[in-house]
């Protein structure tokens, strides 16, 4: 039972790191990039 619960923990942290490397490739990465533009916009 220990194996399985630590191998098991592995697989929940391989998840739940994909989960947020999607959500930040989705959300917010287009987010900063729209902030970035908008304060070189500002600079120029």
């Amino acid at each position: 039972m220990a194996w399985v619960l630590g191998l098991s923990q592995f697989a929940s942290t391989f998840l739940i790191t994909w989960l947020y490397a999607r959500h930040a490739r989705d959300r917010r990465d287009r987010a900063a990039l729209g902030l970035r533009w908008e304060t070189q916009d500002r600079l120029r």
